[in-house]
């Protein structure tokens, strides 16, 4: 796509409302039939997930009741980027506050989008390295516990089912090609 049709589709943009978390837009979508349509999509603020590795290949993950689904899932740790604020920063405040661990090493992994049928998200995904006990910093409304994992377990967890958050199976899978590409 040529940069004028994103300066042009950006233009035509109309915000619907917005909420704390999120802003609801619409744009004119050209139909095959020379018509148009509005079509209704969600704009969240962009977000970071964290993969933090120990030495062993130990993996930290977290238990993370979400309302919305009204379960606990297994997830890695996660969070919605400030305004302004550059997604590695993110990462390294949301490792500590959700795990109770910095890192010192924090490697940019991938980048994707959640469900560009919906929204506009964009999450990074990062590995954290040389990991040390810190302290769990939670916001008001999180319900969150670390477990440390195999590496091994992880995977299986993938496969079985028991992990069913999208971004974590994104970032552990993507993770376990990279893992392979370093290993020879």
């Amino acid at each position: 796509m040529s940069d004028n049709h994103a300066e042009r589709t950006e233009a035509e943009r109309s915000e619907l409302t917005r909420y704390a978390r999120f802003a609801v837009e619409q744009m004119p979508l050209a139909r095959r039939d020379g018509g148009t349509v509005h079509a209704q999509y969600i704009r969240p603020a962009d977000a970071v997930v964290v993969l933090p590795m120990f030495a062993n290949r130990d993996v930290m993950m977290i238990r993370n009741h979400r309302f919305a689904v009204g379960l606990e899932l297994w997830e890695l740790p996660a969070g919605t980027i400030d305004p302004g604020e550059d997604p590695l920063v993110c990462a390294h405040r949301e490792l500590e506050e959700e795990t109770g661990y910095a890192a010192v090493i924090m490697e940019p992994v991938t980048d994707f989008v959640t469900c560009p049928g919906l929204c506009t998200e964009r999450i990074y995904a990062y590995m954290a390295r040389d990991l040390t006990a810190s302290e769990q910093k939670l916001d008001q409304t999180e319900q969150i516990v670390p477990e440390r994992v195999s590496w091994e377990r992880a995977m299986s967890m993938v496969q079985d089912g028991t992990i069913r958050d999208a971004k974590t199976i994104a970032t552990l899978l993507f993770a376990e090609c990279f893992l392979r590409q370093e290993l020879g």
